[in-house]
């Protein structure tokens, strides 16, 4: 079975990324900087440059964990639920 990895899961990711020196690119777990939809005006933002994916942990109604990424850094924060962020699944 696959599923979005959760918050956790994703957090002890970047810090595998970080210790291993490398990007989320470069990493085991391929990810594309594929940017995000922005529900606001409906614009593809970022793309080519950064890298946003959900995990499956939900913070409130209206925002939801992600992981994001560019060249230089990444990181898990909050973000809106309706932006179109990338997803994904991993084999359990």
């Amino acid at each position: 079975m696959h599923t979005l990895p959760e918050h956790t899961l994703l957090s002890s990711e970047i810090r595998l990324f970080f210790a291993w020196r490398c990007s989320p690119v470069a990493a085991w777990l391929r990810l594309a900087a594929a940017g995000y939809h922005n529900y606001n005006n409906g614009s593809l933002n970022n793309k080519g440059s950064n890298g946003e994916y959900w995990s499956s942990s939900a913070n409130d109604s209206n925002n939801a964990h992600n992981m994001n990424f560019n060249s230089g850094n990444s990181n898990t924060n909050n973000d809106n639920r309706a932006n179109g962020n990338s997803v994904r699944c991993l084999k359990e």
